[in-house]
């Protein structure tokens, strides 16, 4: 029987693990980007073709946000560097 480290190490390593890798970071970083009050009508839910889609609560959370979407890219970019070069843009859709 394979240790519980041991198939760890064996997920991280498969390509839908790396594949997601850059949306758990962003994820795990999403309330400090836009604040805890807009983190809770708000979730990213996938990158696609370097752009980050963001599920939101409503129609005007969508608006909002979209207004603000350079300001959130730019604090994206600054607190996780490494999506400089995976995340050029941002949509919001209410789902």
């Amino acid at each position: 029987m394979q240790s519980i480290q041991t198939l760890m190490t064996t997920l991280e390593r498969s390509p839908q693990w790396q594949a997601n890798a850059g949306l758990r970071r962003v994820l795990a970083r999403w309330p400090q980007l836009v604040g805890e009050a807009v983190a809770q009508h708000s979730r990213p839910t996938k990158i696609h073709r370097r752009v980050l889609q963001v599920a939101v609560s409503s129609a005007a959370w969508s608006q909002t946000l979209t207004f603000e979407r350079s300001r959130i890219l730019q604090n994206l970019h600054e607190s996780l560097p490494e999506t400089q070069s995976t995340i050029s843009d941002m949509r919001f859709a209410a789902g």
